[in-house]
């Protein structure tokens, strides 16, 4: 699976084989690999709606790699009628 233009690949490791991170709009996806080495993201439309205290893991993309300035407004989720 290729990435998405303006996305950088997870880097899965054995040593950490899935990656949880939040994106500048405030979403967030986890990446892990299945047993035949398939990339598998799931998404979650708010960050705000977790607890931390439950996902210590969760880093912010943008303290990783360079965002553009117009970056929060790029979404994963449309939602009808708003």
């Amino acid at each position: 699976m290729a990435p998405r233009r303006g996305h950088a690949a997870p880097s899965l490791s054995r040593r950490q084989p899935w990656q949880l991170v939040e994106l500048p709009s405030r979403q967030v996806q986890l990446y892990f690999r299945d047993p035949s080495d398939n990339l598998i993201e799931l998404n979650w439309p708010d960050a705000d709606t977790l607890d931390r205290s439950r996902y210590p893991e969760l880093r912010r993309i943008a303290d990783h790699f360079p965002q553009k300035a117009d970056s929060e407004e790029a979404v994963l989720y449309l939602y009808g009628g708003e």
